[in-house]
């Protein structure tokens, strides 16, 4: 079983994931809820979690102080849900060891989709995406090079499977941006090039396998 700590202050979103996780149609997943810091610190302090999502803009506390603390009484990831597109903020909270981010609104099915993605539940039946080495579970997000599993977050997860699904075809930085950051991102292309050169260094020597392509975006091929 999968452990999911929910920490969202408002009564309805949480009764509406609620509902949704205890629906029976989702399986190998137990979520609990809290609904602020104080009520979360105390689950996580007595009870062992696999992932977080918590609300980073829960009323008497700050982001970034709901980050550090919960950081320092657990290590499993956290995801942070906030309703601000805000990159500084973004960063801010990586560097206190946020895994990653959800912008408002989402729906159930976000959170249940990221849960399954850091999971790493490999399941049977699924085709694979491989390159040289490079291997994915296209449902749950699980890579690995040669064998070995690399932890990634969900954005560069959604990155490489696009690349993959496409391997040795190009993929336009627009295309990435609208699959991975959706059709409302109001940001730039400089956000793909980061997130590309930071899975390449993860992908180690098989990093040189995703190649620039001039005007357009990125492809990964095969050696």
């Amino acid at each position: 079983m999968f452990n999911l700590l929910f920490i969202e202050e408002k009564y309805e979103t949480r009764e509406i994931v609620k509902d949704y996780f205890r629906s029976g149609s989702v399986r190998g997943f137990s979520i609990d809820f809290a609904c602020d810091c104080h009520d979360g610190l105390e689950k996580v302090r007595s009870i062992s979690y696999d992932l977080l999502f918590v609300d980073i803009r829960i009323s008497g506390s700050s982001g970034l102080d709901i980050c550090r603390l919960l950081r320092e009484n657990c290590s499993c990831p956290i995801v942070y849900i906030t309703d601000l597109n805000d990159e500084c903020e973004i960063d801010q909270c990586y560097a206190l060891c946020a895994d990653d981010y959800l912008i408002k609104p989402f729906t159930p099915s976000d959170i249940f989709n990221l849960a399954l993605e850091y999971s790493g539940n490999d399941q049977k039946g699924v085709n694979m995406l491989e390159c040289s080495g490079i291997r994915m579970n296209p449902v749950t997000g699980l890579v690995t090079v040669d064998g070995r599993i690399v932890e990634l977050a969900p954005r560069p997860t959604k990155i490489l499977r696009l690349l993959l699904e496409n391997k040795n075809a190009a993929v336009s930085r627009d295309e990435i941006l609208s699959e991975v950051w959706g059709y409302d991102y109001c940001g730039n292309e400089r956000v793909v090039d980061n997130h590309i050169s930071n899975l390449r260094q993860i992908l180690g020597k098989k990093g040189d396998l995703i190649k620039n392509v001039r005007g357009i975006g990125y492809r990964i091929r095969e050696k």
